[in-house]
């Protein structure tokens, strides 16, 4: 058990990271990834629960599937323009992280990615984005406001489910589909514009929210 491990310095030669590294390791509160590193595997800061901060490299291409899932204590992230790739639960249930600054060259945000982050607020998604993936933000009780790019084609099911303070939001034309409970639960959702052309699901908004088709 790594339970007591609290600092760590990686080799600067390091090239991945590779599944469950670090997973569990309940005491690790900060560490900097060498700018050599191009992959970090699934679940490998998993329930790092003391983990704060941590520092990704230029040099990283993708985070894998629950990378860093159940870190309660990470505050923020910056994901650096080199990551193409956010793997499905990648921040799940990060009950404290408010502030996420996204890779402009991230072309999907996958399923659960960050699911139950319930302190964060605002995200602007970069305009590389071409889908969302089913529940991506689950359970963002506190977010209010989301900046969705034109290059956008696809929200997934139950994308924005239960983000109960979001107020508004506008749908670029270039979204073709919209899955079904995607906006469901959203309470404070007074309206939404979408494009006449594209697909909503089933139950994608609550009841209560005005569709603007444009």
């Amino acid at each position: 058990s790594c339970g007591s491990l609290k600092e760590v310095q990686l080799s600067e030669s390091l090239l991945k990271i590779g599944k469950s590294t670090f997973q569990h390791c309940t005491a690790l509160k900060k560490i900097i990834i060498p700018n050599s590193v191009t992959e970090i595997g699934d679940c490998a800061f998993y329930g790092c629960t003391s983990l704060e901060n941590i520092q990704l490299p230029e040099s990283l291409l993708k985070i894998g599937k629950s990378t860093f899932d159940h870190c309660k204590n990470l505050k923020s992230i910056i994901i650096p323009n080199s990551v193409t790739e956010i793997r499905d639960s990648a921040f799940y249930s990060c009950g404290s992280l408010k502030e996420v600054q996204l890779s402009e060259s991230l072309l999907k945000i996958g399923k659960s990615t960050f699911q139950h982050c319930t302190a964060l607020k605002k995200i602007i998604i970069p305009n590389s984005v071409t889908e969302i993936g089913d529940c991506a933000f689950y359970g963002c009780t506190s977010l209010e406001n989301i900046q969705l790019p034109e290059s956008l084609l696809k929200i997934g099911k139950s994308t924005f489910d239960h983000c109960k303070n979001l107020k508004s939001i506008i749908i670029p034309n270039s979204v073709t589909e919209i899955g079904d409970y995607a906006f469901y639960c959203c309470k404070s959702l007074v309206e939404a514009r979408v494009s006449k052309t594209a697909k909503i699901g089933e139950n994608a908004f609550p009841t209560t929210t005005k569709i603007i088709r444009c």
